[in-house]
């Protein structure tokens, strides 16, 4: 028995535009703090990002993030570009929601000290994953308490079978929901 093809196209359709009059597009600044292992030193500056949670069923809420980090410290310059998809989980009445991302990207430092001779970032591939929460302290606007990641960077070197570098952070900041 062949099914009619135009309900399904329909149901579909219908389905789709129906999540996405419910999604919910997300602004954040962060405070971070980054530790790079290929140089082994801490950084600190801002991420910035946004993310749309364009899926929605019940407490769970699927989507995408993009961000991008700038940080300094000890001589040396950090920043990383990343994009990937984020699943969050908004339990009911409750002001909080956990989430979790997987990301990939790029990342990398530039020395900056007395004795630079290079003067472009090292931009590597990066990877990762990245969970926090965000708690709502007044409509539309979260307190990001805290964020963490783990990624990974290409090894810095050209060397053939040169070891990747771990890079971690933690990061606070605000998260401002369109409505």
């Amino acid at each position: 028995m062949k099914r009619p093809v135009f309900p399904i196209i329909l149901a579909l359709a219908s389905l789709l535009t129906s999540h996405s009059a419910r999604a919910q597009l997300a602004l954040y600044g962060e405070y971070s703090a980054t530790h790079d292992g290929a140089v082994s030193h801490w950084y600190n500056g801002g991420t910035f990002g946004v993310y749309d949670d364009f899926l929605h069923g019940g407490p769970i809420h699927l989507g995408g993030d993009v961000r991008a980090t700038f940080a300094a410290g000890s001589q040396y310059h950090y920043r990383d570009f990343l994009i990937g998809p984020r699943l969050a989980v908004k339990p009911p009445v409750l002001p909080f929601k956990p989430y979790i991302q997987a990301e990939l990207g790029f990342g990398g430092s530039h020395y900056v000290g007395p004795s630079a001779l290079q003067t472009h970032y090292n931009n590597k591939l990066q990877y990762g994953v990245i969970g926090g929460l965000d708690y709502t302290i007044f409509p539309y606007v979260d307190l990001r308490v805290p964020e963490i990641s783990y990624m990974r960077m290409s090894a810095v070197s050209s060397i053939a079978n040169a070891p990747k570098v771990n890079v971690v952070g933690v990061s606070f900041g605000l998260v401002v929901r369109v409505p």
